[in-house]
Formats: structure tokens, sequence, C-alpha cells
């Protein structure tokens, strides 16, 4: 789990390798696991998406990536602590 000593997080710099030859991605989202609203930002050439979100309260948070390339997705997800 990531600790956070303020109820801001950011996540920048999300990185994808898709395999030989496969579609490029063209999208992340994010699901912060506290029921706010999914963010998703567009993934340009060369461009670094950052995406930022405030909690409402402390507590563990599972944070769910998920990226499309093509008409596929791939999802990950990693636990957050906000104190």
């Amino acid at each position: 789990a990531t600790a956070l000593g303020a109820s801001q997080v950011r996540a920048r710099g999300i990185s994808w390798v898709g395999p030989a030859g496969g579609p490029a991605a063209t999208a992340v989202s994010v699901d912060w696991g506290d029921g706010s609203a999914v963010q998703s930002v567009a993934i340009t050439a060369g461009a670094v998406p950052t995406v930022t979100h405030t909690y409402a309260a402390t507590g563990v948070y599972t944070v769910t990536y998920t990226v499309t390339a093509g008409t596929q997705s791939f999802s990950t997800t990693v636990a957050v602590t906000v104190f």
C-alpha cells in the first residue's frame, strides 16, 4: 500500500507496454475506489497522462487503472492509504 499524508493524490506517468504489433493505448481511466466518478484521459503520442483526485476522508482505497488499446482493455489495481 502507498501511504499519503494529504488527501490529494496524483497519478502521473502511467506506463503500459502492449504486445509487439498490437494496437497503441488510446486512453486510461482511473477508478479512485471511493465511489466518485471514474476519471478518463486520452493518451496521445509523446504525452504523459496525469490525473489528480482529492479524497473526502482518510482510509484505504483500491485504485483501479484501466488502459484501453483498440478494442481491448487491461486493468491493474493499487492500494492507497490516505491519512
